[in-house]
Formats: structure tokens, C-alpha cells, sequence
């Protein structure tokens, strides 16, 4: 696999939060390795600064590690965003294993992955945003969730990703999530498997699910 492309350009200044509180622990990234595969796992919560980490601890890896594995509750929107499209512009993609979460500003690092994958049994979700500062007028605070709404319909169509997951989201209260079905993620284009992921014969022997940690093999489960 070939990665090329450079990091996306920046976004505006304005930090903007799903999910997470300020001052949680930024993305820890650490390489993993079952024996028969090699990925990325990124977990906690998504702040700023960690496009930049991703970038340069991983602009230039091995081409066997293809896929990151993302574990995280939110973080701030906008950095998401920017290391979704550093996903891309490298060329992984992601994923989100059995019993794990991607929820809030993680939806958007998870759409950058150029395949996607929600394991049976994970959860992808998103909701409404909410801004963090609260010394703007309210005028400003109008134009600033304007300018992120329009950054994320923008981010989302240059990923794939149909526009009625954005809108499901958008309708969602920050204190509760909207999580995406089965439906939902094939239909918004969220589960994107080429053929070569999604065939129909498990390529473990004996279909033994344990050789496929993170259940990008739907004939081995």
C-alpha cells in the first residue's frame, strides 16, 4: 500500500468539543500485533495537538499496518476532522473492534479511513456539538456553529460518507448519542469494505474467529 498526500489544511481556531470533557488525556497510538497482522490503536480521548502526534509517528510506517483501531468517547471536533483527513490522506483505514466505542468527535477521525469498519458488536455514534468558551456574544456564537456545520457536511462528503449521517447526528441532544444500526451504516456508506475484506470464505483455516481480532471477516464469526 502506498501512502502519499500531505496533511489537510487547517481548520479555524475555534476549539469545539464533542463528547469529552477539557483536560482529559490526549490519543495514545500504540502498534499492535496479533501474530498474523499488525494495526494501530488509538484510545482516549481525541485532543489537540494529536493529528500532528499521528502524523508524525506514522506518516512513514511499514506498509503491513493498513488499519487503526479507534477507541475513543470524543475530544474536540475540529482535530478529529484533521486527523480523519490525515487517515486518508495516508491511506489507512479504520475500524472499530467488537465491544469497543467510537463516539462523538471520533466519528469524524473514523469516517477518514479509506476502508471502514464497525465490528458486530461495536458502537459508532454521534451527536449535537456544543461550544468550549463561553465569553462570545451570542451573534458570534451563531456564525461559529455555522462555520462548524459547514466544515463537517464539507469533511463528510469528501470522505464517502452519505449526508443523512451527519443530519441523524445533528437531531441527536449532546447529552444523549445517536448510535448508527447495521442499516445505517451500510446505507450512509459508513461500512466500507472493497471486496478483497468482505469475501465471502473466511481465510483462517477451520473459520476460527480468534485469528480475525478485529472482525474484519464476516465469514469467520
Amino acid at each position: 500500500m502506498t501512502r502519499t498526500g500531505t496533511v489537510g489544511a487547517a481548520c479555524a481556531a475555534m476549539a469545539i468539543l464533542i463528547g469529552t470533557a477539557p483536560g482529559a488525556s490526549a490519543l495514545e497510538f500504540t502498534i499492535e500485533d496479533d501474530g498474523q497482522r499488525r494495526w494501530i490503536e488509538a484510545r482516549g480521548s481525541i485532543e489537540k495537538g494529536d493529528e500532528r502526534r499521528f502524523f508524525d509517528a506514522f506518516h512513514a510506517i511499514e506498509d503491513d499496518v493498513e488499519w487503526i483501531v479507534l477507541r475513543s468517547d470524543g475530544g474536540y471536533i475540529m482535530e478529529s476532522i484533521e486527523l480523519g483527513r490525515t487517515i486518508r490522506s495516508l491511506g489507512f483505514s479504520t475500524a472499530v473492534a467488537a465491544g469497543d466505542d467510537c463516539l462523538s468527535a471520533c466519528f469524524f477521525a473514523f469516517a477518514g479511513g479509506v476502508q471502514r469498519d464497525v465490528a458486530t458488536g461495536a458502537r459508532l455514534g454521534l451527536h449535537q456539538f456544543y461550544e468550549d468558551g463561553t465569553d462570545q456574544t451570542a451573534e458570534d456564537a451563531i456564525a461559529s456553529t455555522q462555520a462548524t456545520v459547514a466544515e463537517m457536511v464539507r469533511f463528510i462528503a469528501e470522505m464517502g460518507v452519505d449526508h443523512r449521517a451527519l443530519a441523524a447526528a445533528l437531531e441527536t441532544a449532546s447529552e444523549t448519542m445517536h448510535i448508527y444500526s447495521r442499516a445505517e451504516l451500510r446505507d450512509y456508506r459508513l461500512q466500507h469494505r472493497p471486496a478483497r475484506v468482505a469475501d465471502t470464505e473466511c481465510p483462517f483455516p477451520d473459520k476460527k474467529k480468534v485469528k480475525d481480532p478485529l472482525g474484519l471477516y464476516p465469514a469467520c464469526r
